[in-house]
């Protein structure tokens, strides 16, 4: 049973067809209508799935969105866009990367093994220390701060596994680098995130709980906005959060973003600082790509050559799901 107003659905997507038909042969456009609507039809009135491409050869945008979401909403685009932008920061600052953390995390004021845990394990989640999503309550009316997330989850704690000998994904890592910035920097993230990405990407910002979000977002939201921090806080428009993501993948600083490692337990999964890549994405070969899972919505970028495509949910579906369905979406129109 459909829960939404199908007609509308309808009609914002042939909207977008007019406009950008010539990507498109009449069968595609029906077919990824077809997809949109089974995508939505599945979940409830709150239901929305927005789809976006970047070409970086032209610069073109297009953004067709279906349900509660519209192409100008702020998102909260969390981890696909915030790691990649500690990432290049760290790594534009010209930090040494085997630098130890006990500079700004002593080790007598409890923080665990800092004099072995570098600024490169951090970025590669290799580190130990414990993902703060695991030990912070759960609470949409509870701010927390990055420092707070930090010591839950690694002051006087017992980290999961010697530094440097597993990859283990944990957010806490981030907020370690977020906070090393502003301290290195002596500015704060939202002045770093205008210094380094305001021209290219000027509605990205942390979230303070006031955006334009997507009507069919959770209200509360099961957390509260601040919860995130440096390790996946960020907000913007669709179109923002691709530039960003085309402009870090085109800098200097990418080269040594994307000095791959193995994941150990996934055969197709490379691990990049602040990044990944499956080494063969369906039959694109090696992609660079994140993925993000909100609790309540989920989202999914990926570099396939010249182009970027965004797909964000404001409801909950399985990664998973999302995932497959950026792939037949994509294929329907990729060298249209």
């Amino acid at each position: 049973m459909i829960t939404f107003n199908r007609l509308n659905l309808l009609f914002s997507l042939s909207g977008f067809f007019l406009f950008s038909n010539y990507l498109f042969s009449q069968s595609a456009m029906d077919s990824v209508q077809q997809e949109m609507v089974r995508f939505i039809e599945v979940s409830n009135s709150n239901a929305g799935i927005l789809f976006g491409m970047y070409n970086e050869k032209t610069g073109i945008v297009k953004i067709l969105t279906a349900g509660a979401i519209d192409k100008n909403d702020d998102l909260r685009v969390a981890c696909p866009i915030t790691k990649p932008c500690v990432a290049y920061m760290i790594l534009k600052e010209g930090l040494d990367l085997n630098i130890k953390i006990d500079k700004w995390f002593p080790i007598e004021k409890g923080y665990t093994k800092a004099d072995i845990i570098s600024l490169r394990m951090l970025l590669y989640h290799t580190s130990g220390i414990k993902d703060f999503a695991r030990v912070v309550k759960i609470d949409p009316y509870k701010s927390v701060t990055p420092i707070e997330t930090i010591n839950l989850a690694y002051q006087n704690q017992i980290l999961d596994f010697m530094p440097g000998t597993k990859y283990q994904y944990s957010n806490t890592d981030y907020n370690i680098l977020g906070t090393i910035l502003v301290k290195t920097k002596n500015k704060s993230f939202e002045d770093l995130i205008r210094e380094y990405f305001g021209s290219v990407s000027p509605t990205l910002r942390l979230d303070d709980g006031k955006g334009k979000y997507p009507r069919g977002y959770s209200n509360p939201w099961p957390y509260h906005w601040s919860t995130t921090g440096y390790a996946g806080g960020l907000i913007s428009t669709a179109e923002d959060a691709m530039k960003v993501f085309s402009f870090i993948t085109k800098s200097p600083e990418y080269q040594q973003m994307s000095e791959w490692i193995k994941d150990p337990e996934k055969s197709n999964h490379l691990i990049g600082m602040g990044i990944f890549a499956f080494d063969n994405f369906h039959n694109f070969g090696r992609t660079v790509y994140y993925d993000g899972d909100m609790m309540a919505n989920q989202m999914f970028i990926i570099k396939i050559g010249n182009m970027i495509y965004y797909f964000h949910t404001t409801h909950q579906v399985m990664l998973e799901d999302l995932i497959n369905f950026s792939y037949k979406v994509i294929s329907l129109v990729d060298n249209q």
